[in-house]
């Protein structure tokens, strides 16, 4: 028997997909009672509409509403067009890096960040300005409808961040014409070319060609800052060491996660060690449940430590493993926490290739702090929270580090 065809798969296709789908949840997910009862339910609602989609992207969106019943991150349809049912891709411009954090402030784009020596420096753009187009795109216009969706603020922050990273960046070697409002709600308008993400090119997984970039600095006269884009061995640990071993008698160290994803966990363990001296009690960051068994996050010493105060800068976008180094070193009172709460997608995941180039992404395993925190949709929680507005963005250019400074001086000494 044939069966007709839909914009490429089959109608075999896709409910082999949704079968597929449906039975990695339901076989690999951590919490055998969560997707009982409740994920049988959920296979008698969507299987029959799978029926009666007659597009790919509505079948990808049913989909996606289908593993967003669970509430949870790191469950994601991927479609192989990037993602044929957001408008998102189609209102990026390029690939280029301008070096601007852009981060929801009162429901509005705005520029948190301006890395020194970027594009969007060069380019005379401040931290608290608001950003209103790219060329002839829109961006608040692209961004409004995250605010309709009814999500934890968490989330919202997330895509509001991602979204906006993705669309305002211009292909590489090209000008683009940026409009802002300034801290005056003054139209500016700038040229910025993008250029290649800089970094020394790494792998992860079946991940090549990373960009990875390690930036330390000395401010205050004695306080080093140490950050880092992403959650990868090599090459940072070693090099990590070495600003460590470098700045031994540094009056204190900050770690700035902001922006970071998140990447190998277990490169999370290891730089704690670089905090905490030989002969104290074992400890860890926390755990990681997966359905038949657990992964120990245990710290283990290694020299050179660091035993001075310790402050770890964190933000919305500051995901995963960022999470659980940040979740971890809070519960066990090594460093004070500082920023913005963190996304809440801590989980670890698989990414799984299914038919027509679809992929699925799926969470494999929970993770708890050592005082039992699930930081899963919760995130990480500042000790010293700081408010960003568009006024003290202006005032001062990075209110966050001045924060980081100042909790120095309650952060312990070990």
């Amino acid at each position: 028997m044939l069966f007709r065809t839909f914009d490429g798969l089959t109608k075999a296709q896709r409910i082999r997909t949704f079968e597929t789908i449906w039975s990695r949840v339901k076989t690999r997910h951590w919490d055998a009672r969560k997707v009982g009862a409740n994920w049988d339910a959920v296979r008698k609602i969507y299987r029959p509409r799978v029926e009666l989609e007659q597009s790919n992207s509505a079948f990808y969106t049913l989909m996606q509403r289908m593993v967003g019943e669970l509430g949870q991150s790191h469950f994601g349809v991927i479609p192989p067009e990037a993602d044929v049912t957001s408008d998102t891709q189609n209102a990026s411009h390029g690939t280029g890096w301008h070096g601007m954090h852009i981060r929801n402030v009162y429901n509005e784009p705005v520029v948190v960040e301006v890395e020194r020596d970027s594009p969007a420096a060069q380019a005379g753009v401040k931290a608290g300005w608001v950003i209103d187009k790219v060329g002839d795109t829109a961006v608040r216009d692209r961004l409004k409808k995250i605010f309709t969706v009814k999500q934890r603020i968490g989330m919202t922050n997330v895509m509001v961040a991602s979204v906006a990273g993705q669309i305002t960046k211009g292909p590489v070697g090209t000008a683009m014409k940026y409009t802002f409002r300034d801290a005056s709600d003054k139209l500016v308008d700038v040229d910025i070319t993008c250029i290649q993400t800089p970094g020394e090119a790494a792998s992860f997984g079946n991940l090549t060609d990373i960009p990875t970039t390690l930036q330390t600095t000395v401010i205050e006269g004695d306080i080093l800052v140490i950050r880092f884009n992403i959650w990868l061995l090599t090459p940072l640990m070693a090099q990590i060491r070495e600003a460590i071993l470098e700045h031994a008698d540094a009056k204190g160290v900050i770690i700035d996660l902001r922006g970071n994803p998140g990447g190998v966990g277990m490169m999370a363990s290891g730089l704690a060690g670089m905090f905490i001296p030989k002969g104290k009690k074992k400890l860890s960051l926390g755990d990681m449940n997966m359905r038949t068994s657990q992964l120990h996050f245990a710290i283990n010493p290694q020299p050179p430590y660091y035993r001075g105060p310790l402050a770890i800068l964190i933000d919305e976008m500051s995901l995963s493993t960022s999470e659980v180094f940040a979740g971890g070193m809070q519960d066990i009172r090594r460093a004070v926490i500082v920023g913005r709460t963190t996304g809440g997608m801590v989980l670890p995941s698989n990414i799984e290739m299914l038919d027509g180039g679809l992929k699925f992404q799926y969470a494999i395993a929970d993770f708890k702090t050592p005082k039992g925190v699930l930081l899963e949709a919760r995130g990480v929680r500042p000790d010293v929270p700081v408010r960003l507005t568009r006024q003290t963005l202006a005032a001062d250019q990075d209110p966050m580090i001045t924060a980081a400074v100042k909790a120095l001086a309650r952060a312990p000494r070990w």
